[in-house]
């Protein structure tokens, strides 16, 4: 079996073994035929060993040379992917086949791989863009269904009263009722619709609060005498209420705020002691520095044991524990227009329960 020796150049054909090849080649390329030239080439070379790696293959007028690659002891050409050359040379013409088979299956396989990868890609983003949409959604969402619930509970306080101005201005219509009773039904129609102004009023400071919320232009405020002087409206409420109220007030405890809409935050939380306190008993305000420049706020009084739950409902508008309270100008705004204070001074404001006493913090910082 004649093998084709190695060289530095290459794997050659050598010369001694291939003169029988190289006429046949030589003759069928004179009759121009292709297909003659790769099938004698092939039918006519020596057995190429399996460790050589290409064989180089040029069709001249007196050598061939033939490049692929080996896979058997007696490799065809029609196993190959092969890219040809024809071209014009000084002694004929010279055919250079060059094998792609390497080039495909990368190409097959980059191919495969941008697939993958464009596949993976589009997933994730698909996967971002759904959360950061139901992300931005949320927000909108919320706002939404704090509207409806607004219009809803507006809507229900506002139709108590008007239901009973409309029942008691029918009633003074009928003439079979004498002036007792009508001054009655006045009254009751001027008790209806002073509380149809008071609800309609907090529902103004609401919506101022909402929209100074980010407008509001803070100065330095003395927060301790602003209290002291908050707290002498409420002396004789709590007298008259048989409740004792005791302060404890540091000085000189300044903050950046409103103080006008400070002030109002104390009433609010004073008010909301004085109607809900039980009768005898003790409220408390606080005014003391706390930690990291902070100041703290807290009115207490003594109260029913009260759910971790619905502490956190005590801030929502139009909540109320007691849903019958109502009738003496409770809406449940009063603390919900107060947290909008609170926040607008970049504050927190929270309620908890211990001891049979409900205390409501706000802090600010100092």
């Amino acid at each position: 079996m004649t093998t084709l020796p190695i060289t530095a150049s290459g794997i050659m054909p050598a010369a001694s073994t291939m003169p029988t090849a190289m006429d046949q080649n030589r003759k069928a390329i004179s009759r121009g035929s292709l297909m003659a030239v790769r099938k004698r080439t092939m039918d006519s070379a020596p057995t190429i060993p399996r460790e050589s790696t290409t064989l180089l293959v040029t069709a001249r007028m007196t050598t061939v040379v033939i490049i692929v690659k080996a896979s058997s002891v007696t490799p065809k050409l029609e196993e190959y992917s092969l890219r040809f050359c024809k071209a014009a040379a000084p002694g004929g013409q010279s055919l250079v086949f060059a094998d792609i088979s390497n080039e495909r299956a990368t190409l097959s396989a980059l191919v495969k791989n941008c697939v993958l990868i464009g596949v993976l890609c589009f997933a994730a983003f698909f996967g971002i863009s759904f959360r950061l949409a139901f992300w931005m959604v949320q927000p909108v969402e919320k706002a939404w269904q704090q509207q409806r619930q607004f219009v809803a509970d507006a809507s229900h306080e506002l139709k108590t009263p008007l239901t009973v101005i409309i029942s008691n201005a029918e009633l003074l219509q009928l003439p079979e009722y004498d002036e007792a009773s009508r001054a009655c039904f006045s009254g009751r129609i001027l008790a209806s619709s002073r509380q149809m102004r008071g609800l309609v009023e907090r529902l103004l400071e609401l919506a101022r609060a909402d929209r100074e919320q980010n407008g509001a232009e803070h100065v330095p405020i003395n927060l301790s005498e602003l209290a002291e002087y908050a707290l002498l409206p409420f002396e004789p409420l709590f007298f008259e209420k048989d409740l004792k109220l005791l302060t404890e007030i540091q000085p000189d405890i300044e903050v950046l705020g409103d103080g006008q809409r400070l002030q109002q935050m104390i009433d609010i939380l004073l008010d909301n002691a004085q109607k809900y306190a039980p009768s005898p008993g003790i409220v408390r305000f606080a005014l003391r520095r706390g930690e990291r420049r902070r100041c703290l706020l807290s009115v207490s009084n003594a109260c029913e044991p009260v759910e971790e739950e619905e502490l956190k409902n005590l801030f929502r508008r139009f909540y109320r524990m007691d849903r019958a309270r109502s009738s003496d100008g409770s809406f449940g705004l009063g603390l919900a227009i107060a947290k909008s204070i609170v926040d607008e001074h970049h504050g927190r404001i929270w309620a908890e329960w211990k001891d049979g006493c409900i205390t409501f913090f706000a802090e600010f910082l100092a």
